[in-house]
């Protein structure tokens, strides 16, 4: 893997690490978990957009790997905001602030 490729893995995974995180299913850097879907739909937008721009520009192993990280990651978006509907939870949340 030539080393652009191998830079565009490492970026994949950093959108995918910030989406986690943003999901609640990730533990963030400051300690504990929180839900931001504004935070997980930014990360799942870059993706989209990577996807768009480098159409018919990635090898096939990159492609595949875009997509399918895309993929899971709208379906848990989808199962969060889901889960946070029902439960009325609040996810605007970004500072890591907790409710007194």
């Amino acid at each position: 893997m030539e080393k652009n490729d191998q830079l565009f893995a490492v970026l994949l995974a950093q959108f995918e690490q910030v989406c986690m995180i943003g999901l609640g299913k990730l533990t963030r850097p400051e300690g504990g978990t929180q839900v931001n879907l504004e935070e997980a739909a930014y990360a799942i937008d870059m993706l989209g957009m990577l996807k768009e721009k480098t159409k018919g520009n990635l090898p096939a192993e990159l492609s595949h790997a875009l997509d399918h990280a895309l993929t899971d990651l709208q379906l848990n978006f989808v199962e969060v905001r889901r889960q946070q509907e029902s439960t009325g939870g609040d996810t605007a949340k970004s500072d890591g602030a907790k409710d007194e």
